[in-house]
């Protein structure tokens, strides 16, 4: 019985990975530089759809220490499920 319940816990977290993953791509991967200053790679998440002459707002996502780094995929931890679902990109488009 214990056995079932861990394959069933298994498959419940790949499906959520999954998901998750699949949100992650919606962050398009983006560098900014500055001469002298150096380069800092950040991700931009972008309303389904623009409406031109429409203001929207912009959402800064502070990551904690753990998601540190630069390879711009270790930040995408938190945030991919939440703001990237279908739901929330409908009811409330931002960058």
């Amino acid at each position: 019985m214990q056995s079932v319940i861990n394959f069933t816990v298994l498959c419940c977290l790949m499906t959520v990975s999954a998901v998750a993953d699949d949100r992650a791509d919606r962050f398009e991967a983006r560098t900014f530089d500055q001469d002298g200053l150096g380069t800092i790679r950040y991700r931009l998440l972008s309303p389904h759809s623009l409406e031109s002459g429409h203001k929207y707002p912009l959402v800064i996502f502070l990551h904690g220490a753990g998601e540190r780094g630069d390879d711009n995929n270790a930040q995408l931890v938190h945030v991919v499920k939440e703001l990237a679902s279908d739901e929330m990109m409908d009811r409330s488009p931002c960058f």
